[in-house]
């Protein structure tokens, strides 16, 4: 059994997951003698939607082409999730349709990091803004969380927590690395906060089920006058630090059933 990790870019994580893993680096179609290709072979697409045609080469695929197309279409799958009662921010096609201010527009479907959102608060700003691909109810809150989902099951839960050391200017709208904010694991907090804790991991794997991935980084934000969580969309290859990147090594490795190496182990790694 072979192991290909399919990505666009090999970032500090998946560098890391792909040596690992011991797995086979795919980034172009030419890097490999597709005929070689064993169906019980593995391929994880690392936010790779392109090529579908791989996905039928072998028997097991984690996060499949269709998956990963169901969360890069950002304004369908707001609605999917809504549509099957999953609390997300609702989404407006169209300028026309927003009843209610403010809202986070979005220039185009498929986005990353932030990038091209503003928030509008009036009729007024969506003439300034000019043309955009669809709105989204903007959810105000103070506790934003990144929830890590592998298998049929949480393995990480984050807080995103304003970086002390960051020089630029802070987003309190985007919370993202290059705005400011880090990713912090506050176990006493995920203790004294369970039952919202319990809620939030009830409708982060709902969202995964939904979107048919194996794995996926959820965004969720803890609405402020009603302290529910809302989830706002589905990341297909996070970033991850140190911490993160062992998590995943782990729960990959339990997933297809290939051992640890001796000297790793998952001591160390919380469980919540």
């Amino acid at each position: 059994m072979k192991v290909y990790f399919y990505t666009f870019n090999l970032s500090r994580t998946g560098e890391y997951l792909y040596n690992r893993l011991g797995s086979i680096l795919l980034q172009r179609l030419d890097d490999i003698d597709l005929d070689s290709i064993s169906r019980d072979d593995i391929l994880i697409r690392w936010g790779r939607a392109d090529n579908e045609f791989l996905d039928k080469k072998f028997n097991t695929v984690y996060n499949t082409a269709q998956s990963l197309r169901n969360v890069h279409n950002k304004a369908g799958f707001l609605l999917a999730m809504r549509n099957a009662g999953i609390r997300c921010p609702r989404v407006f096609l169209h300028p026309d349709d927003i009843d209610r201010f403010p809202v986070i527009a979005r220039r185009y479907n498929y986005h990353s990091h932030g990038n091209w959102a503003i928030k509008i608060g009036s009729r007024r700003g969506i003439r300034r803004a000019g043309r955009r691909h669809h709105y989204v109810e903007f959810i105000r809150g103070n506790i934003e969380l990144r929830v890590h989902v592998i298998g049929n099951k949480v393995v990480r839960i984050s807080r995103k927590m304003p970086n002390e050391q960051f020089e630029g200017r802070m987003s309190k709208i985007i919370r993202s690395h290059k705005r400011g904010w880090v990713y912090v694991d506050d176990f006493n907090w995920i203790t004294r906060n369970e039952s919202l804790i319990s809620e939030v991991k009830t409708q982060c794997l709902n969202a995964i089920k939904l979107s048919s991935l194996t794995f996926g980084a959820v965004d969720v934000i803890i609405k402020q006058y009603n302290s529910l969580p809302y989830i706002l969309e589905i990341n297909s290859a996070p970033a991850l630090n140190k911490y993160g990147r062992r998590v995943y090594e782990v729960e990959f490795r339990k997933l297809f059933n290939k051992q640890q190496r001796r000297w790793f182990r998952d001591e160390g790694l919380r469980r919540i």
